[in-house]
Protein backbone atom coordinates (compact mmCIF):
# COMPACT_ATOMS: atom_id res chain seq x y z
CA UNK A 1 0.00 0.00 0.00
CA UNK A 2 1.67 3.67 -0.81
CA UNK A 3 3.10 5.54 1.99
CA UNK A 4 0.80 8.83 2.05
CA UNK A 5 2.72 10.49 4.82
CA UNK A 6 4.91 9.98 7.73
CA UNK A 7 4.34 12.09 11.09
CA UNK A 8 6.33 12.34 13.62
CA UNK A 9 5.17 12.58 17.68
CA UNK A 10 5.31 16.36 18.52
CA UNK A 11 3.86 15.58 22.07
CA UNK A 12 5.48 13.58 23.95
CA UNK A 13 9.38 13.40 24.69
CA UNK A 14 11.02 10.93 21.61
CA UNK A 15 12.50 7.78 23.35
CA UNK A 16 12.86 5.84 20.04
CA UNK A 17 10.33 2.84 19.33
CA UNK A 18 10.70 -0.73 20.18
CA UNK A 19 7.64 -2.46 18.14
CA UNK A 20 5.96 -1.09 15.35
CA UNK A 21 2.10 -2.25 15.22
CA UNK A 22 0.69 -2.85 11.73
CA UNK A 23 -3.54 -1.37 11.80
CA UNK A 24 -6.05 -1.33 9.60
CA UNK A 25 -8.88 1.87 9.63
CA UNK A 26 -11.40 2.22 7.54
CA UNK A 27 -14.05 5.80 6.34
CA UNK A 28 -17.28 3.76 6.01
CA UNK A 29 -20.19 5.19 4.43
CA UNK A 30 -23.95 4.30 4.11
CA UNK A 31 -26.07 4.70 1.24
CA UNK A 32 -27.04 8.51 2.30
CA UNK A 33 -22.76 9.14 2.46
CA UNK A 34 -22.58 9.22 5.86
CA UNK A 35 -19.43 7.87 7.41
CA UNK A 36 -19.22 6.39 10.86
CA UNK A 37 -16.75 7.97 13.25
CA UNK A 38 -16.16 6.84 17.00
CA UNK A 39 -16.47 9.39 19.58
CA UNK A 40 -13.85 8.76 22.34
CA UNK A 41 -14.30 9.87 26.12
CA UNK A 42 -11.87 8.67 28.61
CA UNK A 43 -8.78 9.31 30.29
CA UNK A 44 -5.40 7.55 30.08
CA UNK A 45 -1.48 7.79 30.42
CA UNK A 46 -1.74 9.63 26.87
CA UNK A 47 -3.81 12.29 28.64
CA UNK A 48 -8.01 13.27 28.12
CA UNK A 49 -9.59 11.92 25.02
CA UNK A 50 -12.57 13.62 23.48
CA UNK A 51 -12.58 13.41 19.97
CA UNK A 52 -13.58 11.19 16.92
CA UNK A 53 -11.57 8.67 15.17
CA UNK A 54 -12.40 6.24 12.43
CA UNK A 55 -12.79 2.84 13.46
CA UNK A 56 -10.07 0.00 12.99
CA UNK A 57 -7.57 -1.15 14.92
CA UNK A 58 -4.64 -3.86 15.22
CA UNK A 59 -3.62 -6.91 12.57
CA UNK A 60 -3.79 -10.09 14.92
CA UNK A 61 -1.03 -13.09 13.89
CA UNK A 62 -1.70 -14.47 10.64
CA UNK A 63 -4.86 -12.35 9.60
CA UNK A 64 -4.45 -10.27 6.19
CA UNK A 65 -4.70 -6.47 6.28
CA UNK A 66 -8.53 -7.02 4.92
CA UNK A 67 -9.23 -10.19 6.96
CA UNK A 68 -8.64 -7.88 10.01
CA UNK A 69 -10.25 -4.84 8.67
CA UNK A 70 -13.48 -6.64 8.52
CA UNK A 71 -12.92 -8.33 11.84
CA UNK A 72 -12.68 -4.98 13.57
CA UNK A 73 -15.38 -2.92 11.37
CA UNK A 74 -17.47 -5.99 13.19
CA UNK A 75 -16.37 -5.41 16.02
CA UNK A 76 -16.40 -1.23 16.63
CA UNK A 77 -19.26 -1.22 14.70
CA UNK A 78 -21.39 -4.06 14.05
CA UNK A 79 -20.63 -3.79 10.33
CA UNK A 80 -20.65 -6.29 7.19
CA UNK A 81 -18.75 -3.81 4.25
CA UNK A 82 -17.90 -4.09 0.20
CA UNK A 83 -16.67 -2.26 -1.90
CA UNK A 84 -13.42 -2.34 -0.11
CA UNK A 85 -10.80 0.43 -2.04
CA UNK A 86 -7.45 1.20 -0.25
CA UNK A 87 -6.59 4.88 0.50
CA UNK A 88 -3.03 4.69 1.66
CA UNK A 89 -1.12 4.32 4.58
CA UNK A 90 -0.02 6.79 7.15
CA UNK A 91 2.84 6.22 9.85
CA UNK A 92 2.73 7.52 12.76
CA UNK A 93 4.48 7.18 16.07
CA UNK A 94 3.59 6.93 19.74
CA UNK A 95 6.64 8.26 21.84
CA UNK A 96 4.92 7.26 25.04
CA UNK A 97 4.44 3.52 24.20
CA UNK A 98 7.95 3.44 22.13
CA UNK A 99 5.73 2.31 18.85
CA UNK A 100 5.74 2.97 15.43
CA UNK A 101 1.90 2.35 13.57
CA UNK A 102 1.54 1.11 10.02
CA UNK A 103 -1.87 2.59 9.68
CA UNK A 104 -3.82 0.96 6.42
CA UNK A 105 -6.86 2.88 5.41
CA UNK A 106 -9.10 1.83 3.76
CA UNK A 107 -12.77 3.19 2.06
CA UNK A 108 -15.48 0.68 2.31
CA UNK A 109 -19.46 0.53 1.76
CA UNK A 110 -21.75 -0.40 4.49
CA UNK A 111 -23.84 -3.27 3.30
CA UNK A 112 -25.06 -4.23 7.01
CA UNK A 113 -25.55 -3.41 10.30
CA UNK A 114 -25.28 -6.04 13.65
CA UNK A 115 -24.78 -6.22 17.55
CA UNK A 116 -20.88 -4.80 18.28
CA UNK A 117 -18.33 -6.76 19.74
CA UNK A 118 -16.32 -4.31 21.48
CA UNK A 119 -12.95 -5.12 24.12
CA UNK A 120 -13.18 -3.94 27.71
CA UNK A 121 -10.83 -1.00 26.88
CA UNK A 122 -12.75 -0.32 23.85
CA UNK A 123 -15.76 -0.25 25.77
CA UNK A 124 -13.87 2.34 28.26
CA UNK A 125 -12.77 4.50 24.84
CA UNK A 126 -15.97 4.33 23.04
CA UNK A 127 -18.82 6.46 23.83
CA UNK A 128 -20.82 5.70 20.91
CA UNK A 129 -20.57 5.60 17.01
CA UNK A 130 -21.63 9.12 15.02
CA UNK A 131 -22.64 8.91 11.28
CA UNK A 132 -21.93 12.45 9.93
CA UNK A 133 -21.55 14.25 6.44
CA UNK A 134 -18.24 14.35 5.52
CA UNK A 135 -18.20 17.46 5.32
CA UNK A 136 -19.64 17.38 8.96
CA UNK A 137 -17.11 14.83 10.01
CA UNK A 138 -14.00 17.06 8.77
CA UNK A 139 -15.30 20.36 10.64
CA UNK A 140 -16.02 18.66 13.71
CA UNK A 141 -12.56 17.20 13.52
CA UNK A 142 -10.79 20.30 12.62
CA UNK A 143 -12.65 22.24 15.55
CA UNK A 144 -11.78 19.28 18.18
CA UNK A 145 -9.98 20.97 21.17
CA UNK A 146 -6.33 19.65 20.93
CA UNK A 147 -4.55 18.05 23.83
CA UNK A 148 -1.93 15.45 23.30
CA UNK A 149 -3.62 12.45 21.86
CA UNK A 150 -6.23 14.57 20.41
CA UNK A 151 -3.40 16.29 18.61
CA UNK A 152 -1.58 12.52 17.23
CA UNK A 153 -5.15 11.26 16.42
CA UNK A 154 -6.54 14.91 13.94
CA UNK A 155 -3.17 14.88 12.45
CA UNK A 156 -3.03 11.55 11.35
CA UNK A 157 -7.02 11.45 10.56
CA UNK A 158 -8.42 14.84 9.16
CA UNK A 159 -5.92 14.61 5.44
CA UNK A 160 -7.41 10.81 5.13
CA UNK A 161 -11.03 12.40 5.88
CA UNK A 162 -10.16 15.29 2.98
CA UNK A 163 -8.74 12.27 0.40
CA UNK A 164 -12.00 10.33 1.34
CA UNK A 165 -14.44 13.37 0.78
CA UNK A 166 -12.86 13.55 -2.63
CA UNK A 167 -13.61 9.63 -3.33
CA UNK A 168 -16.65 9.86 -2.22
CA UNK A 169 -17.71 12.55 -4.62
CA UNK A 170 -17.61 9.56 -7.38
CA UNK A 171 -19.93 7.58 -5.26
Amino acid sequence: MKLLYSLKDNQFPDNGYNHTRSIVRAIVYNDKKEIALNYLLSDDKFGHRDYLETPGGGVEKGETLITALKRELREELGAEVDNIEEIGRVEDYYNLIYRKNNNHYYLCHLTSLHEKHLTEKEKVWIQEVKWLDIDEAIRLMDNTKRTNISTLVINRELPILKIAREKLKGK
